[in-house]
């Protein structure tokens, strides 16, 4: 545990070293775009309460998303999607100047990032980083195994516990068996071969009603949120609001 802390704190660091040039900033505001379903919010330790169209979300906001939730969040330009069962925070530190990082503990977790010059936006859970200049990805934590999906553009990827990079593309995934040292697996160049499954999932909120961490969808869509039209001219659904 300790040095997941440790793998986790100097990834933070070195992300911020890169864009210090930049200056320096509060944590990005988010706004809610749309939402469906059961979606709450916790915050400085009151309990886990319904989360409303017009609350705003504060650095330090925990959101969980029950077997019905989803949310889609938006700032700076970028957006992402909670599915049913994840749970995300908004970070309490301050960051580079135009930067963008949520954390990410479990379920599915689907982003469509604004392309820039340099990389600007990350998702962290326990096991897998991924760090982004533009790009649409998805991460998922699920039966004890993190994995990171590319529908466009390119990904950097960082195992929390080996530091092991990799560049993931469009097409390619890789994933970490939780609780393994390792190394990442997948389709992506460089991804080493990984062990059984190790830890559980982690559990719901309390006082959420839900188990688990499916990150699956349900039903059809009458609001698709990201479209990926680079896959021989057929477009991919990479996000729905039942």
């Amino acid at each position: 545990m300790a040095s997941l802390r440790a793998g986790v704190i100097a990834f933070v660091v070195g992300l911020i070293s890169m864009l210090v040039l930049t200056g320096v900033s509060v944590a990005a505001e988010w706004r809610i775009e749309r939402m469906s379903g059961d979606v709450r919010i916790f915050h400085e330790n009151v309990t886990w309460v319904s989360l409303s169209r017009e609350r705003e979300i504060k650095p330090g906001d925990s959101i969980w998303t029950g077997h019905n939730g989803r949310v889609m969040l938006t700032s700076e330009g970028n957006r992402v999607l909670l599915k049913p069962r994840s749970l995300v925070k908004v970070p309490q530190q301050d960051l580079p100047r135009n930067s963008t990082v949520l954390f990410q503990s479990m379920g599915t977790v689907e982003a469509d990032v604004d392309k820039r010059e340099r990389q600007h936006f990350s998702i962290q859970s326990p096991y897998l980083a991924a760090v982004v200049k533009g790009t649409k990805f998805s991460i998922e934590i699920k039966d004890g195994k993190t994995r990171l999906d590319v529908r466009e553009g390119l990904v950097e990827a960082t195992d929390m516990e080996t530091g092991q990079v990799v560049a993931v593309a469009a097409g390619q995934h890789v994933s970490k068996t939780n609780g393994t040292t390792s190394g990442l697996s997948g389709n992506a160049p460089g991804a080493n071969s990984a062990a059984s499954d190790g830890a559980a999932a982690p559990h719901s909120p309390a006082g959420s009603g839900d188990s688990g961490n499916s990150g699956a969808s349900s039903g059809g869509a009458d609001d698709v949120s990201f479209t990926n039209h680079g896959d021989n001219g057929r477009g991919k659904k990479l996000g729905h609001f039942k």
